[in-house]
């Protein structure tokens, strides 16, 4: 959080029913100082993430 700010990205995910694929999201996100949630459904998956500025966009990047 800078100056009263608060950097946050949505991200819509297909399956994340494997632990590998949840170990990488975690992982990612300790990196890059992000905090947030996962909101898993049988069918799809929603990551709310916030942090630093542009944190978000290298969690983007994260490819089954």
């Amino acid at each position: 959080i800078q100056g009263g700010v608060v950097h946050v990205a949505l991200f819509y995910v297909c399956d994340l029913t494997n632990p590998r694929h949840r170990y990488k999201v975690d992982n990612h996100a300790q990196q890059l100082s992000l905090t947030g949630v996962c909101v898993m459904h049988e069918q799809r998956a929603v990551v709310l993430v916030e942090g630093p500025k542009g944190g978000g966009g290298g969690f983007g990047s994260i490819r089954n």
